[in-house]
């Protein structure tokens, strides 16, 4: 499912126009993007957690060349959905 089908959907559920669904989809999802680019953890009750996982500097070893390489810290996002959730996806598997 694209945004473009949650819009459609959220909207017939509702009865709100599909614009103005839309507008509160993105808002939504510029208030959860710009909490975790603060470091700030989002909890959606029912739903899952938005954060932001760090990872140290790892090194490999390029097969071709033999050389040592160093990837630097990173910081990435991730959601870790709540076990109803995880448990509801599994029931449909």
């Amino acid at each position: 499912m694209n945004k473009k089908a949650l819009v459609s959907i959220v909207s017939t559920k509702t009865g709100i126009s599909r614009a103005d669904v839309e507008d509160v989809i993105n808002k939504t999802f510029e208030t959860i993007r710009e909490a975790v680019c603060r470091r700030e953890r989002v909890i959606l009750r029912g739903f899952g957690t938005y954060d932001i996982k760090s990872y140290g500097a790892q090194k490999f070893k390029q097969p071709r060349t033999g050389d040592y390489y160093e990837l630097p810290p990173r910081d990435l996002p991730s959601f870790t959905p709540v076990k109803a959730f995880k448990d509801a996806v599994q029931q449909k598997a």
